[in-house]
C-alpha cells in the first residue's frame, strides 16, 4: 500500500470539512432581521430552529458577533478588500487560530471530519472529486448536541485566537510528518483487515487512482479520513497540524498581525499575487462581484 497516497488524500479532505457559519455584516444589525437570518445559516447546517441545537449555535453565534476582537479583525479585513465571510478565507483564519490552541482543540476538528465523511457524504460522493463533494454536504443533521457544541466552540476559540494571540503556530517537523505518514498506512491496513472487498477497493486506488470509479475513490477517502481519526495521540494532531497547514492564505497570514496591533487600514498588506495563488482568486472575485 501507498501510504503517501493514503495520506495525502485523507490531509487533502480534512481541509474540505472545515466548513464554519459566516458572520453577519454590520448592515444585517436590526435584530429581528439578525434572528431570521440565523434561524436561515443554521438551516443550511441542518440544524433546526427551536431545537437543543439551534439554541447552542445561536449562542456561540452571538458571542463571535458580539466579540470585539474578532468583530476588530473583521473590520481590518474588510478595510483592505478582503471579504471574511468568504468560505476560503473563514477556513484560513480557523487555521491560523487552530495553529495557535491546544491538540485537544484540533482534535475537534479531526472529529468533525471523520464524523461528516461517515454521516453525510453519499458512498459515490455524488460522482466528484471528494474534494468538492465532501463540503457539500456538510452538516449537523445527525450530529450530537455534543459534537455541535464542540465543534462551534472550536470554531469560536479559533478565531479568537487568530484576532488576539501572539504565539507562534505550530508546525511539525519532517520526521514528524513521516510518523504521522506511516502511521497513517499502518492503521489503514488495520482498519481494513478481514473486508476482501474493501481491501480489493483500496488497492485499486492505489495502484491507480486516476482510473477508478468515483465510489472506489470516494471510499479511500472516507477510509483515509476515518484512519487519522483512529490515530493515537500525538500522531493524530500531527496530521492536523499538516492539514490545517493547507488551509493557510498568506495575505490572510500577513494581515492578522497588523489586525491584533489595530494598525491603521491603511497601511498595506501583501497583495495576493505577491502571497497567495488561492488569495488572488479570493480577492479577483471579490472585486468582480462588487462591480457587479
Amino acid at each position: 500500500m501507498n501510504q503517501k497516497i493514503a495520506s495525502a488524500i485523507a490531509l487533502t479532505l480534512l481541509t474540505a470539512c472545515s466548513h464554519v457559519t459566516g458572520p453577519l455584516s454590520s448592515s444585517q444589525s436590526q435584530r429581528g432581521f439578525a434572528d431570521v437570518l440565523r434561524e436561515e445559516q443554521l438551516r443550511t447546517v441542518g440544524i433546526q430552529p427551536g431545537t437543543e441545537k439551534a439554541h447552542v449555535a445561536t449562542r456561540i453565534v452571538v458571542q463571535e458577533e458580539s466579540d470585539p476582537d474578532i468583530q476588530a479583525m473583521f473590520v481590518q479585513m474588510r478595510a483592505r478588500k478582503i471579504d471574511p465571510q468568504n468560505p476560503n478565507v473563514r477556513k484560513a483564519v480557523l487555521a491560523e487560530g487552530l495553529l495557535r490552541l491546544s491538540a485537544s482543540d484540533r482534535d475537534v476538528f479531526i472529529q468533525r471530519a471523520a464524523f461528516m465523511a461517515e454521516n453525510e457524504v453519499p458512498p459515490d460522493c455524488d460522482g466528484m472529486d471528494p474534494t468538492q463533494s465532501f463540503p457539500r454536504h456538510f452538516s449537523f443533521a445527525h450530529a450530537t448536541v455534543e459534537l455541535v457544541r464542540a465543534s462551534m466552540d472550536m470554531e469560536y476559540r479559533a478565531m479568537k485566537a487568530a484576532a488576539t494571540s501572539t504565539d507562534n503556530p505550530v508546525n511539525v517537523s519532517p520526521s514528524q510528518h513521516s510518523a504521522a505518514t506511516a502511521a497513517t498506512g499502518e492503521q489503514l491496513i488495520r482498519d481494513l483487515n478481514g473486508d476482501e472487498a474493501a481491501q480489493r477497493k483500496f488497492a485499486a486506488f492505489v495502484v491507480d487512482p486516476s482510473h477508478v470509479s468515483p465510489t472506489v475513490k470516494c471510499f479511500a477517502a472516507k477510509a483515509s479520513v476515518a484512519a487519522i481519526s483512529h490515530l493515537p495521540q500525538p500522531l493524530r494532531d500531527y496530521a492536523a497540524i499538516e492539514s490545517l497547514e493547507r488551509l493557510r492564505l498568506a495575505n490572510v497570514a500577513a494581515l492578522l498581525p497588523l489586525a491584533r496591533a489595530q494598525v491603521n487600514p491603511a497601511l498595506p498588506v501583501p497583495s495576493p499575487s505577491e502571497s497567495s495563488p488561492s488569495g488572488g482568486t479570493i480577492e479577483r472575485r471579490h472585486a468582480a462581484a462588487k462591480q457587479a
